[in-house]
Order: C-alpha cells, then sequence, then structure tokens
C-alpha cells in the first residue's frame, strides 16, 4: 500500500494491528481509518470466504449436544413427576405410558437406584426396576439408536444387579450382571455404561470375597472414570479399590486409593464419598492398632455425620467408633453405640450387617461381664446365624456363650472360633 493522502495509516501499522500488536493508539487510528470505508486497507483483515460445506460439522455437533439437553431436561421433569407418586407405582407408571420410554429418564433413574442404595435396599431395588423398564420401553422405539438403546440397557441391569446384590439375592445379582454384559457387548463402546458396569460388579465381587476380580473390575472403574473426566465416579472407584484391600487384609495399601478418593471428592463437593473415605481410612487406623489416631480422627471428623442423612453410612460410622472406644477400653460407651447401630440396622432389614455387629456387641458385653447382655443378644441373633448356614454345633457354640458370660477368658476365645466361623458364612453369603 501506497502512503498517500487517502492512506493516512502506514503499512505497517496495519499489519500490527492485524496481528494484534499495535498500540491503543495506533487502534484507535486503524479503526477510525476502517471504518472511513478504506477498501484497500480493508481487504488484507477480511478472511478468506469458507466453504459451505465446512459449517456441516460444527452445526451437527452444537444441534446434537442441543439435543441432549433438551432430552436431560425433560427427562427431569418426568423423573419428578414419577416421584410425586409412591416408589411401588413407578415401574408400573414407565411400562403403561410412551413418555417414559426414554434413555435418559433410564440413566436419572439408574443415578437414584445408587443414591437409593445410601439408605437401604429397598428404594434402591425399586429404582433400579424403573430404570430397566424405561430402557426397555426406550429401546422399543424407533427413534432410539440401537447403540444408545444397548448402552442404556447395560446401564440399568448393572444397578438392577447392584440393587439384587443388597439385598443379599446373589444368583439374581449375577444374572443380572449377565444381561448387563450382553447389552454392553453390543453398545457403543463408550467409556460411561463400562465404568458402571465394572464398579457395580466389582461390589458384587467383594460382596462374594472375590477379591482379585474385585480389584481388577474396581481399578478398571476408576481408569473409565479418569478418562470421562468425572471426579465423582474416579472417586467412588478409588475408594471400592481401598475397600478391597482392606478386605484382603492389608490396610497399609488401602491408604493411597483412600486418600486419592477423599480428595477427587473434595474437589467435587461430594460429602457422601468424603464419609465412605474417612470411615474407611478410620478403619484402616484401627486395623493397624493406631488407636491413638483412629480416636483423634473420629473425633475430629464427628460433625461431619453428625448431620448426615444417609442413615446406613451415619451407623456405620458410630459402628467403627464403637469399635475404635472398644479397643481403648471405653465398654459401656461402645455397648451403647452398638446397640444403636444394631437397632438402626434391624430397621433397614440389614441381616448380615446385623449379624456381623452383633459379634462385636457380644465381646463387648463378655468384657464387661453382663451375661443378660449375651444372652438376649445371642438370642435376638440366633436365627439369623441359622438363616446364613450355621451348623448346630456352631449354634450349640453361641448358645453356651450365654452360660459362661462371666468366665470372660474362656468365653472369649469360644467368641473368637466361633466369630471367625460365621463371618465366613455372611462372607458366602454376600456378606
Amino acid at each position: 500500500m501506497s502512503q498517500g493522502d487517502e492512506h493516512e495509516v502506514a503499512r505497517e501499522t496495519v499489519e500490527r494491528f492485524a496481528a494484534g500488536q499495535a498500540s491503543a493508539a495506533e487502534c484507535s487510528l486503524v479503526v477510525r481509518h476502517l471504518l472511513a470505508g478504506c477498501p484497500t486497507c480493508r481487504a488484507p483483515l477480511v478472511p478468506p470466504p469458507v466453504p459451505l460445506e465446512a459449517y456441516g460439522a460444527p452445526f451437527d455437533r452444537a444441534e446434537t449436544a442441543f439435543l441432549k439437553v433438551v432430552a436431560k431436561e425433560r427427562a427431569g421433569r418426568l423423573l419428578q413427576e414419577l416421584e410425586a407418586h409412591p416408589a411401588e407405582q413407578r415401574e408400573l407408571r414407565v411400562r403403561n405410558a410412551r413418555r417414559f420410554t426414554s434413555v435418559e429418564l433410564a440413566e436419572l433413574l439408574a443415578e437414584r437406584s445408587v443414591a437409593e442404595a445410601r439408605n437401604g435396599p429397598r428404594g434402591a431395588w425399586l429404582a433400579a426396576r424403573a430404570a430397566v423398564a424405561a430402557a426397555e420401553g426406550a429401546a422399543r422405539a424407533p427413534s432410539t439408536s440401537r447403540e444408545a438403546a444397548h448402552d442404556g440397557l447395560a446401564r440399568a441391569w448393572s444397578v438392577l444387579g447392584n440393587a439384587h446384590r443388597l439385598r443379599s439375592e446373589v444368583p439374581e445379582a449375577e444374572a443380572a450382571f449377565e444381561v448387563a454384559l450382553g447389552f454392553l457387548q453390543r453398545g457403543s463402546g463408550a467409556p460411561g455404561p463400562r465404568a458402571w458396569y465394572c464398579r457395580l460388579l466389582a461390589s458384587l465381587r467383594l460382596f462374594r470375597r472375590e477379591l482379585a476380580a474385585a480389584h481388577a473390575l474396581a481399578s478398571e472403574a476408576a481408569a473409565l472414570y479418569n478418562r470421562l473426566s468425572d471426579p465423582a465416579g474416579e472417586a467412588a472407584a478409588q475408594i471400592l479399590v481401598g475397600v478391597v484391600a482392606i478386605h484382603a487384609g492389608d490396610s497399609s495399601a488401602a491408604f493411597a486409593p483412600l486418600e486419592s478418593g477423599m480428595s477427587l471428592a473434595k474437589r467435587c463437593g461430594d460429602e457422601h464419598l468424603w464419609r465412605l473415605a474417612v470411615g474407611n481410612v478410620l478403619h484402616c487406623h484401627i486395623e493397624l492398632g493406631q488407636l491413638r489416631e483412629a480416636h483423634a480422627m473420629f473425633l475430629a471428623a464427628g460433625a461431619l455425620f453428625e448431620f448426615c442423612e444417609e442413615g446406613i453410612v451415619a451407623l456405620k460410622w458410630v459402628w467403627t467408633g464403637a469399635l475404635v472406644e472398644r479397643d481403648l477400653g471405653l465398654l459401656e460407651s461402645a455397648a451403647a453405640r452398638l446397640v444403636e447401630v444394631r437397632e438402626g440396622l434391624l430397621e433397614r432389614d440389614l441381616r448380615v450387617e446385623v449379624a456381623d455387629v452383633s459379634l462385636d456387641l457380644i465381646g463387648i458385653y463378655l468384657r464387661l461381664g453382663d451375661g443378660a447382655g449375651v444372652l438376649r443378644t445371642v438370642g435376638e441373633t440366633l436365627p439369623i446365624y441359622a438363616a446364613v448356614g450355621a451348623t448346630r454345633e456352631l449354634l450349640a457354640t453361641l448358645i453356651e456363650l450365654t452360660k459362661m458370660a462371666h468366665q470372660q477368658e474362656k468365653a472369649l476365645a469360644a467368641l473368637a472360633t466361633a466369630a471367625q466361623q460365621i463371618r465366613g458364612l455372611l462372607s458366602e453369603d454376600g456378606g
């Protein structure tokens, strides 16, 4: 560009303006000149024309994202509509109304099932059945792609398997996960449905004491959630890796995944996962005999659980605190806490947990020389022990404990032997 009278701006100034390197004064000068309509100076600043077909892919992506948002919002409204009705009626309503045939609604119901598990198995089971109904309805709809339908069905059947686990229905849980795997293999191959399947199946494998499989599945789920940039999912999977290590008798190895889970849960503001991680870290301190650290942590984190609305989580925290107090010799306080826990678990019909906590309570009553407490707790729990397959000899040993409650050393030795056998039975039953 020559620098005639009609061009008050030098070529170098225009080039600096185009490169974003001009000073404020130069920018002002160039803008005034361009607004005057100089075609020579405007030409190098106008981008080359973009072929019309280049707009297709971005617009398609934008449209897909928009439709997903709309579908999720609609699913949220449908979920609110469903939750206005009793939980027992929701599956039937989903099956009988076409508007509930939605992969997005099935996903929300699956999430609700996992959340309901924090308060007991029944709500989780009902929400999982409704999720399966919504996914099956969506699979029949012509507008749902086959891959999306199979992904939705895999997720829904995974949560149904998890709900059966919570109800100690192991054969039904295994069958549901088999169905989920079949749909997963025909799905899109996206990491999301696979992450759900791995994490929930890991819980079943842990439930059945298949610890190597549980560890592998939980680790895979953590890696998948990391790929998805889903800190809550990754936190849940990392915590599960830690829990598997605890059950394997390696509490030292549990600290790293539990602390990773705690950090992730804190990052995404998930208080439930934070509490879950803290409770398991406390358990590790107890298992390693670090009682001072355990007691300090129990007192420091108490406020986190004091107003917790998730009944099972809060009860397990109190249970863990009771074990700390027991090992510190605070037996009466520990017994009172375990009675509270046992009653809460009975209300929720969690028979495996009731049987387990009863062993701890019997042990404390024996240490206190409280024969009446031993007699009462054994009598109330015998039907559960019998239901999980305790032999007559084992049941007779428990009954015998009530007669030798004041022979503390002998009674505790007998309880230790009986507890080892009973906890083995509870593990086989899903504990």
